[in-house]
């Protein structure tokens, strides 16, 4: 293969490589911890060349102090009137070029999208899981419906993060033959601990967490506390519940942790890079992730699994329903209903013997779903 300099468009480093046989065109919404080691994974392959587009440098609600886009080529859209022309002008130059596009939300997705099905280009399109039931105008409902149809019929492939996603895809008219498997990935590696201790001793601490954006409509942080308070009422097993992440509720929750009388057992422990949120999932027992709405992934559930810790889930969360079978390696709850929550947890603290089995039984469900496999499955999809 021949050797060709190759400018990293987003550093503008110059880098030398081998020539490959493709570009693919990753539009992402913006950098993170688990998606910078597919793309990693990725640009190591030699038979295809990878470079990301990147909607936006970094999000308000997730202000990582890491950096996240080493080890592959990417860059940040360069809008004007809103739209990334740059983008456009490169799928119109680079004819044999692919395109995986992230979400069909984006003006310069929409754009792309239509200009690729009308010069009859390959793409591929990835998403989470659709919220069928979400509210919208009759008009606006029935424009978008007409043109997701015709993007599915006209998209090479269509990935979907989990049995969730694709479930909802064909609902909406997606083919069963055009449809992948394709969740978020987390370096497996990682997260392993080999000295994950379990608390299996009675009268040790329970440790709960949960990981996520600080904002109860969302998240239902206030939804654990409640059940957590109910299981206080009626035992003297001893917990410790850390909160981690920032959002409009933080004082909130702080508050009503007070009321509900066991603020001595809960942290609010704030925003947390990466390595630190590892740590601590290494010496946790318990994820509670009890999203009251539809969540379209959750990748704080593939997280902590990964890491050997056992979850429970709202039945509203796509990556719980995905990834967990109830009572074997998780447990799955109704959204909002803190009665159930609370058993779940007080199951586990009754029973902290458990514990390490069902969170040893979700890192081998994890261990299901490497980075490699997905490497394969981009592979073998283009």
């Amino acid at each position: 293969m021949q050797k060709e300099k190759r400018i990293n468009v987003d550093s503008g480093v110059e880098t030398t490589s081998e020539k490959r046989h493709k570009t693919i065109h990753w539009l992402s919404r913006h950098p993170t911890p688990y998606n910078a080691g597919l793309f990693r994974a990725l640009s190591a392959e030699e038979s295809f060349n990878l470079i990301v587009h990147f909607r936006d440098p970094i999000l308000k609600s997730h202000p990582w102090q890491s950096y996240f886009k080493q080890g592959y080529i990417s860059r940040v859209y360069d809008r004007t009137m809103g739209v990334d022309w740059h983008l456009l002008s490169i799928a119109k130059k680079e004819q044999n070029s692919i395109f995986i596009i992230a979400g069909w939300d984006h003006p310069t997705s929409i754009i792309l999208i239509n200009y690729l099905m009308l010069m009859r280009r390959k793409f591929i399109l990835w998403t989470d899981t659709p919220e069928l039931k979400r509210k919208r105008s009759l008009f606006f409902s029935f424009i978008r419906s007409f043109w997701l149809r015709i993007i599915f019929n006209c998209a090479y492939k269509i990935m979907g993060t989990g049995k969730p996603a694709i479930e909802a895809l064909q609902k909406m008219g997606a083919s069963k033959n055009k449809l992948i498997i394709f969740p978020y990935f987390v370096d497996i590696d990682y997260y392993t601990d080999n000295h994950h201790v379990y608390n299996t001793g009675d009268e040790q601490i329970v440790k709960f967490v949960s990981s996520g954006r600080l904002v109860n409509s969302l998240k239902g942080h206030d939804i654990a506390l409640i059940a957590l308070s109910k299981v206080a009422s009626i035992t003297e097993k001893q917990f410790i519940y850390f909160i981690v992440g920032t959002g409009a509720d933080q004082q909130t929750l702080k508050e009503m942790a007070q009321k509900l009388e066991i603020g001595d057992k809960v942290k609010c422990l704030g925003w947390i890079e990466q390595n630190k949120l590892t740590e601590l999932l290494h010496s946790t027992d318990v994820l509670i992730h009890p999203s009251p709405v539809h969540e379209p992934y959750g990748v704080a559930v593939i997280e902590a699994m990964a890491s050997g810790v056992v979850v429970l889930a709202s039945d509203a969360t796509c990556a719980g329903i995905d990834r967990i079978a109830h009572g074997v390696n998780g447990f799955i709850h109704p959204s909002g209903n803190t009665q159930i929550l609370a058993e779940q947890i007080l199951f586990l603290l009754k029973n902290p013997k458990r514990i390490e089995e069902i969170g040893r039984k979700a890192r081998l469900t994890a261990e299901e779903w490497p980075i490699s496999r997905g490497v394969e499955i981009v592979k073998k999809a283009i």
